[in-house]
């Protein structure tokens, strides 16, 4: 890994050329909701063709082909964006009061923490209808390739995890892959905690979690697997989160993050051990990213605490992060917040309404799921989910299950 303040150089270049904060813009399609058919087996299919050529079903469209990340618009059509994860694909109730800023470091800071800006997005305290009890989980958003927290995306992307009462942080990072870079997110979660009166005074430290979009989602993934990662195989599933006021360096922090996030991850590695909640999100077209049975599925498998995947049908590696707003911030809200109602939305349930992940949404492909602390047979193991339109409640060929 390079020294910090080799580090420190080459993010100064940066901030020579940032450009100012623009306001987050609001807006986002309604919400709606399809019925969809699901079959679900205890063990992973062992299937390893390569994903057919996929397109979004009729109403949705492809996002250009192009391997830079580039903006999505919303698209007012419900098979594109998957605004029916509950309401969390809209604005939440906090929208009306987000505010952001940007946090310039000084030169000793950008040698410590390894990033030259902070951009931050929350809810204005004055406008807070219980601002004297309000707290807000902090999430550190990871962008992708070539894109600095002033794009679109990720002023947007900052918005909304604001709009739903968290404090989202974007760090300002030399945006190729350099060593070092899977510390950025969990150096951005120091930051905030030490830095805590001034940039939020109603930061939750005991609730941290982190998210990203290709690049970002690979810092995501390497960050946890370098740093939060076990060694030993018989270290428990889930690990209590350690207090991150008492950490110093990243590697405290990374094991007291309570929810990550990936998505459509580009160079995640092959994953780690780490017990760290955890969602990935991707295509099963993505040709940026690879084959997602070669990248995510491989990560997934290694992960040993809480964790769900979902592949959509088609749309590249372009979708952006706004087709995944929904799923991201309910997955946030269930783990940050312990909203039973939001983490639902993401992972179904296993009672007797047998609900499969992710709302039955009609473009989800496929979802592996595996819960931790459910009072039932079997709890723990990891579940396949196979989503096809046969408006059958049986789907063939599936092994161990007949029609």
């Amino acid at each position: 890994m390079a020294p910090p303040s080799a580090r420190g150089a080459c993010v100064v270049l940066l901030a020579l050329v940032s450009g100012a904060v623009a306001a987050p813009r609001d807006g986002a399609p309604s919400s709606a909701r399809a019925s969809r058919s699901a079959a679900r087996v205890v063990q992973p299919r062992a299937s390893d063709a390569a994903p057919r050529a996929a397109r979004l079903p009729p109403g949705g469209e492809t996002a250009p082909g192009s391997p830079d990340p580039v903006s999505v618009p919303f698209r007012t059509t419900a098979t594109f964006h998957p605004a029916y994860a509950g309401a969390y694909g809209a604005p939440g109730p906090h929208a009306p009061a987000v505010t952001s800023r940007g946090f310039d470091l000084s030169l000793r800071d950008v040698a410590v923490y390894g990033f030259t800006r902070v951009v931050a997005a929350f809810p204005f305290d004055h406008e807070l209808p219980d601002a004297s009890d309000a707290t807000f989980p902090v999430v550190a958003w990871g962008v992708g390739a070539h894109n600095p927290c002033t794009h679109v995306d990720n002023r947007e992307t900052l918005f909304h995890l604001a709009s739903w009462g968290f404090v989202a942080l974007c760090p300002e990072v030399f945006p190729e892959p350099y060593p070092g870079d899977e510390r950025a997110l969990f150096e951005t979660l120091r930051f905030a905690v030490d830095r805590k009166a001034s940039l939020s005074p109603r930061l939750r430290t005991s609730a941290l979690g982190i998210a990203g979009y290709s690049l970002g989602g690979g810092r995501v993934v390497r960050g946890l697997a370098s740093l939060a990662a076990v060694s030993d195989s018989s270290t428990p599933e889930s690990i209590t989160p350690i207090n991150p006021e008492s950490c110093d360096d990243a590697a405290c922090v990374a094991k007291s993050v309570r929810a990550a996030v990936s998505l459509q991850g580009w160079n995640e590695g092959r994953g780690g051990a780490f017990a760290t909640p955890l969602l990935l999100l991707g295509s099963d077209d993505d040709a940026v990213v690879t084959r997602w049975r070669d990248g995510m599925a491989r990560v997934f498998d290694s992960a040993t605490g809480e964790k769900i995947l979902g592949v959509v049908r088609g749309g590249g590696h372009n979708l952006g992060p706004h087709y995944f707003f929904g799923w991201m911030t309910a997955f946030l809200r269930g783990e940050l917040y312990g909203d039973a109602d939001a983490k639902e939305a993401v992972f179904g349930t296993d009672d007797a309404r047998s609900l499969a992940p992710f709302g039955e949404h009609p473009n989800v492909l496929t979802a592996r799921r595996r819960f931790l602390g459910i009072d039932r047979p079997g709890a723990g193991k990891v579940e396949t989910f196979e989503f096809e339109d046969t408006g059958s409640a049986c789907v063939a060929p599936i092994p161990d299950m007949s029609c």
